[in-house]
């Protein structure tokens, strides 16, 4: 619960920053830097966030396939036809 809270006021407060930015401008410049920190923060813990669960993701996938053979790239589930014939 307190994730939640904490979640929703710095919601709160990132609104109320473009808020500042776009209107208010009280302190524009130093908004517009504590912007653009925030910003660059996000990007770098969203791409790591992004790469560990791919991660996550791809161990996941090879502990259900213990065969090492991906289900959706089987090279044998050709019906023998030739897929070349018209070229």
């Amino acid at each position: 619960m307190k994730r939640r809270i904490f979640a929703w006021v710095l919601l709160t407060a990132f609104v109320l920053l473009l808020l500042n930015i776009m209107f208010i401008k009280f302190y524009w410049q130093l908004s517009a830097v504590v912007y653009v920190i925030i910003a660059f923060g996000f990007l770098l813990y969203n791409n790591k966030l992004t790469r560990a669960m791919k991660e996550e993701k791809i161990l996941k996938d090879m502990a259900d396939n213990k065969d090492g053979v991906d289900k959706d790239t089987d090279i044998n589930t050709d019906n023998g036809a030739d897929s070349n014939i018209d070229q």
